[in-house]
């Protein structure tokens, strides 16, 4: 079923007509189809100035059951997170012992999964401006030592737990500028 279709440029519109191959030819009720893929974007360094590709990890889904037929985005947002505890334990350190302390850091990442409501379009370019509003430490692709010290100093000014990372991701609580993006999706978040 899906051979029929695999010289077509991918849209969501293709990924329907397979699915109804795989529903038509197996005679099913119940039907799911995911196409995954990695997306670059083109990334200027922090300070230097170089350019890079950041690679997003997208899944288009869709998915039928019990008649009802929806379309899914699944999107990963890869970002550095600093613990807010222990950067304020850093500073004592530093502040009330005149010693050097480093805070944790860990490589986190946001799975965001939209359902993409009727024929608007939800473009990955949103999504990374999306992301990136809500949370602004993604992780940095072309490195020098310059990017290394303005990645830090944007970690230090955007301490965040994980939870936190969720709520600024919540719909709710980032601005979006396009109607067409308000319209589009419902979002179902979750942060690892």
């Amino acid at each position: 079923s899906f051979y029929k279709h695999a010289e077509k440029t991918f849209s969501f519109e293709v990924i329907e007509a397979a699915l109804d191959d795989y529903i038509s030819d197996l005679d099913s009720i119940d039907a799911r189809i995911q196409m995954r893929f990695s997306f670059p974007m083109k990334i200027t360094s922090l300070r230097s100035g170089l350019d890079g590709y950041q690679y997003y990890d997208i899944a288009m889904e869709l998915v039928e059951h019990d008649g009802v037929r929806r379309k899914f985005m699944h999107f990963d947002y890869v970002y550095s997170s600093t613990c807010p505890c222990s950067l304020e334990l850093s500073e004592h350190a530093r502040e009330s012992r005149d010693q050097l302390a480093t805070p944790h850091s860990q490589r986190s990442i946001a799975r965001i999964s939209v359902v993409m409501n009727g024929h608007d379009k939800l473009w990955f370019e949103d999504m990374v401006a999306l992301c990136r509003c809500a949370v602004a430490t993604e992780t940095q692709v072309m490195v020098k030592r310059e990017d290394e010290q303005a990645f830090a100093e944007l970690n230090a000014a955007n301490p965040i737990f994980v939870e936190d990372a969720a709520r600024l991701s919540e719909p709710r609580t980032v601005r979006r500028s396009s109607a067409t993006v308000r319209r589009c999706w419902e979002p179902a978040f979750r942060c690892d």
